[in-house]
């Protein structure tokens, strides 16, 4: 035992000692380094929007995120750098665009909407308007104007820095969605068949019907097949209605239980989107990459209870979300759709 102790502190001591930390008194190990400016062509917001045209960068506030790149590839994994990140958010651009649906009458909330944003070659990323407008924490998908790199104390090695404007989602585990000098950002709703039942007295549903593309992937309906469940205190609050209550939701991580039937592949957490469907004609969009692929432990809950008041199985708690609105009830269909880009 006295062998394997002396062992232990030998390592300890290489692993404290081996280079010293000239940081001393200094608690910013953020800022170390100066911003690198970077160049920003103009981008231009359209779609189903009744104010398109360029945004004026100039007149919007700067916010500032910490992140570390890593990128997912077929091949593997690749370490990029750590990053401090000024910029402009997509929720300061698109804060006065008004939205102008293509299927404005059948359903007006928002709830549907994704982004589309391109830069000039062919490249494509897609953000739900949920992640933007009803995260917990607002400002965390931006696009970067200037960079500053994050050097550890005791290697004195900066990582690169790019030279044109990013795309930065900074609760992304895997930077699938940076996208180099973005130019584009095209506002669109999820194209829905299903028809709107207002005022049902009880919206519930017995099992869900899942497509990956177009193809039939599986149903969930056997909960004692699904995995461990998750919990989480909330404090429900609705954007419209407001205080929903205090509740413990019980019920299972979507990502894990989606992942047996939709392969959540570099591509499709990229440019990819889960258009999730309820009996009564509710429906939510979420990108594949807020659900797949966060950083921050956050969950999407689907639950095989009740959300509120006559709103029964099956459901989906939006934990990430400040407000209750993507919450749906009464669940029957999820479907996984895709971006294409352009040639």
């Amino acid at each position: 035992m006295k062998q394997i102790l002396f062992i232990f502190l030998l390592g300890t001591s290489f692993l404290w000692g081996g280079v010293p930390d000239t940081t001393a008194g200094e608690n910013d190990f953020y800022g170390r380094l100066p911003y690198v400016e970077l160049s920003v062509p103009q981008i231009v917001v359209d779609g189903e929007v009744a104010n398109p045209g360029p945004v004026n960068l100039d007149t919007l506030p700067r916010h500032v995120v910490t992140v570390r790149l890593a990128y997912q590839h077929h091949a593997g994994r690749e370490f990029v750098g750590a990053y401090r990140v000024e910029g402009v958010s997509l929720f300061d651009m698109l804060s006065h665009s008004r939205i102008s649906k293509t299927d404005k009458d059948t359903f007006p909330p928002p709830l549907d909407l994704y982004l589309e944003i391109r830069d000039d070659r062919g490249g494509v990323v897609l953000v739900s308007w949920g992640e933007i407008f009803f995260a917990r924490i607002p400002h965390r998908i931006l696009v970067a104007t200037r960079v500053s790199p994050i050097m550890p104390t005791k290697i004195k090695t900066a990582c690169a820095v790019p030279e044109s404007s990013l795309l930065v989602c900074a609760d992304d585990l895997y930077d699938v969605r940076n996208l180099s000098a973005p130019r584009r950002i095209t506002v669109r709703s999820a194209q829905v068949t299903i028809p709107i039942r207002r005022g049902m007295a009880y919206v519930s549903s017995r099992e869900i019907k899942l497509n990956a593309f177009g193809e039939d992937a599986g149903i969930l309906r056997d909960s004692s097949r699904f995995p461990e469940k998750i919990s989480q205190h909330t404090v429900f609050f609705g954007r419209g209605r407001g205080f929903h209550g205090f509740h413990d939701f019980s019920g299972w991580d979507l990502s894990v239980l989606l992942g047996r039937y939709i392969n959540p592949e570099p591509e499709f957490l990229a440019a990819g989107y889960l258009v999730v469907t309820a009996v009564d004609g509710y429906r939510v969009v979420f990108s594949a990459a807020e659900v797949f692929n966060r950083n921050d432990g956050n969950a999407f809950m689907l639950v095989d209870g009740a959300l509120c008041e006559n709103k029964g199985p099956w459901s989906l708690f939006p934990g990430p979300d400040f407000f209750s609105d993507r919450a749906i009830s009464g669940i029957e269909g999820i479907a996984a759709r895709k971006v294409e880009k352009k040639k």
